[in-house]
């Protein structure tokens, strides 16, 4: 996945964290087709989808450990199905 503004960079999932799988950083990074620049995206219902990352089948999970709050991270979490783990497609 990558933003229409540079087709150059792609979502990743930050794999040099000592957290290892869990609460990996996603962000913007050069694209150079690593697994965990590769995402499926399963169709949970209502057309809202999960986000799974290919190197370790967790999911794109807002951090909400401190609330709902603008700026919250997005990182890399097991799927258990919350709602901040729910994601719609909307067009560009």
């Amino acid at each position: 996945m990558h933003p229409v503004f540079d087709a150059g960079k792609c979502l990743d999932v930050d794999t040099r964290a000592q957290s290892g799988d869990y609460g990996g950083n996603v962000h913007l990074y050069h694209c150079w087709q690593g697994q965990n620049q590769m995402w499926r995206l399963d169709d949970i219902g209502d057309g809202w989808f999960s986000v799974i990352a290919h190197h370790n089948y967790k999911a794109l999970d807002v951090d909400t450990r401190n609330g709902n709050i603008n700026n919250a991270n997005v990182h890399n979490w097991t799927y258990w199905g919350g709602n901040n783990q729910m994601w719609r497609i909307s067009p560009a």
